[in-house]
């Protein structure tokens, strides 16, 4: 009875939710003052969205957006219009159209081939949502903190790199950090030793690779303690390390790009390494933390995507009919990122 219950509350919540939405459908001009012309105009726009057989990279754009401020509104609505809650009939007819709006913006976001870039631009455009979850106070912090970092000099020979790297992951300073100083001059020092280790990346054993990031991670997982214990809320650390994330997984790529289009000559088992550094980006970076990149960080994500054929075609020896496994493979990868993603919002 209980799961009865919840389930047909839940139904009715979203119902009303797509309402809201449905409000924010109607064209220029147009007044919705119940849930009756809501409804009226979205079927307009679904009949709009039916009648296309294709959709550019904007309008989708649009559609997601609209879709998805559904879940702000489920509350506020519910609580204005609660004589709609005993309205089982107009819930199932609002429901209906919702899922058909899903299906048709499924359907046009396939309805012609979409590269990585076009990805890329999705997602930096319809991550509106997901800004509610980062703290706008430490998020400015954070921007300053993170915009400083590239003034740090790095070291100039890879032994010295390794060498601060080990040193910085064993100071017992850092085992238990107690104070926002020391975290910052955690970040701060191993952000010198990992941006100079980039510069040696090829030279640099797959196994010392995975060592320091083992380290590394460790020492991370410290530093969300609980109540008392902790230096920072957990709000104001999430937001850092989701920041640091953004940067070093990018810097990452950049470097890996900037050595492939220069000409590095580059062993199987690093273009092996490349491919997934290159890719990373595109399939770890979720929707908050879209939402936490800055404009450059985003404008570099789509720069790397448009020169990922390119990229991937250079990693291999054999031109031809390699080459189009790649690009294909592109093509696999790009669906299955849109299509995720258009599914974890809408």
């Amino acid at each position: 009875m209980i799961k009865k219950f919840c389930l047909k509350t839940y139904m009715g919540l979203m119902a009303l939710a797509v309402i809201t939405m449905l409000s924010g459908c109607q064209k220029k001009g147009v007044r919705v003052k119940d849930v009756n012309g809501a409804l009226a105009v979205c079927k307009s726009e679904l009949t709009v969205l039916q009648s296309k057989s294709s959709a550019s990279i904007d309008e989708l754009v649009e559609y997601i957006n609209l879709t998805e401020q559904m879940e702000d509104s489920i509350i506020s609505f519910s609580m204005r219009d609660t004589a709609y809650a005993a309205n089982q009939k107009m819930q199932d007819e609002v429901l209906n159209v919702s899922d058909s709006l899903r299906t048709e913006i499924l359907r046009l976001a396939f309805s012609k081939p979409r590269s990585l870039a076009d990805v890329v631009f999705i997602k930096t455009n319809t991550t509106n949502g997901a800004k509610k979850f980062i703290d706008e106070k430490s998020q400015k912090q954070a921007d300053r903190f993170f915009a400083k970092l590239d003034n740090n000099a790095t070291y100039k020979d890879l032994d010295k790199t390794l060498q601060e790297y080990d040193r910085i992951l064993s100071d017992p300073n850092y085992m238990h950090i107690e104070s926002r100083e020391i975290f910052r001059d955690f970040l701060k020092k191993e952000d010198i030793c990992f941006r100079s280790m980039l510069q040696f990346l090829p030279m640099v054993p797959q196994q010392k690779l995975q060592e320091l990031t083992d380290q590394t991670a460790r020492i991370c997982n410290t530093f969300y303690g609980t109540g008392k214990d902790s230096f920072a809320s957990i709000d104001e650390i999430a937001t850092y390390m989701t920041m640091r994330y953004n940067r070093r997984i990018l810097q990452n790529a950049e470097v890996c790009r900037d050595q492939i289009m220069n000409g590095l000559k580059i062993n199987p088992v690093i273009a092996r390494n490349y491919r997934w550094m290159l890719m990373q980006p595109y399939f770890t970076i979720d929707e908050i933390s879209m939402a936490a990149l800055s404009s450059g960080q985003q404008q570099l994500m789509l720069d790397i995507a448009q020169d990922m054929p390119e990229l991937y075609i250079k990693l291999d020896k054999c031109p031809s009919k390699v080459n189009n496994d790649e690009l294909q493979f592109l093509d696999k990868i790009s669906v299955y990122l849109l299509k995720t993603h258009i599914k974890n919002i809408i």
